[in-house]
């Protein structure tokens, strides 16, 4: 199984690498938007960690499709951006999150998406998450500055999941985040994993259980318990859906 590689026509622009399921047509495409910079404005790789790393769990998160029913089975688009960094008031991430979900759509355009980012990626992610298409949000250790502004997910479900020991990304910006997106209306489960960083590193099997998990619910599926804690969480009107703990990493 090999990958695609789609690129929009500019001197410099962002790359999907779409890698679909061996067999049959996708019951959710994941578009996964890496991490990256507050400000660096060299070019992107795929050769850089936090490409690695996403891509990685891109294609776990397939093969458990693959192997098990209780998941949907997954086509996996990986974005790379133009830019390492988010770079202030430019933001360039979310142009290119932008183009790659029209590209996602326009190549699937009756499967839903759901988006899968990680830090930089996280709030990427959170800053397309009302476009169309878009079915669901993962966030992973997702950067949520003071005052970032609220997406209109509507029915969308969104998922963010922050470890307490990540000293990049501020798990307390992350549940404020969470309140206030909530406050609209959104359905929001927030996950802590205690003793985990930023990097993922450390019990990193944890993470993508739960967007396993996350992505059987977005189909409608039963998965488990770990999926009906999201699903009770994602319900909850206090901040037991927004502090939901799991064993430490």
């Amino acid at each position: 199984m090999t990958d695609r590689t789609t690129a929009a026509s500019s001197s410099r622009m962002p790359h999907l690498a779409l890698r679909p399921a061996p067999a049959g047509a996708p019951e959710l495409v994941l578009l996964v938007l890496p991490g990256g910079r507050a400000r660096d404005v060299g070019p992107a790789s795929r050769r850089h960690l936090a490409y690695q790393r996403m891509a990685h769990m891109g294609r776990e998160l397939q093969r458990r499709s693959l192997t098990t029913r209780d998941y949907p089975t997954l086509d996996v688009a990986v974005l790379r951006y133009r830019l390492r960094g988010w770079n202030g008031a430019e933001a360039h991430p979310v142009a290119d999150a932008r183009w790659a979900l029209e590209t996602v759509r326009n190549t699937y355009p009756q499967t839903p998406v759901m988006l899968l980012g990680h830090s930089m990626g996280g709030r990427t992610a959170l800053r397309v998450a009302d476009l169309p298409g878009v079915a669901a949000v993962a966030a992973l250790a997702p950067w949520t500055p003071q005052g970032e502004p609220l997406p209109a997910v509507g029915e969308r479900p969104v998922l963010l999941v922050h470890g307490l020991a990540d000293n990049v990304t501020d798990p307390s910006d992350s549940l404020a985040y969470a309140r206030r997106l909530r406050a609209t209306g959104a359905s929001v489960c927030r996950v802590e994993v205690p003793g985990a960083g930023h990097a993922m590193v450390r019990g990193h099997e944890v993470w993508t259980d739960l967007v396993a998990a996350f992505t059987a619910l977005v189909v409608g599926r039963t998965a488990g318990p770990m999926a009906d804690a999201l699903a009770d969480a994602g319900k909850a009107t206090d901040d037991d859906g927004l502090r939901l703990q799991l064993p430490p990493a």
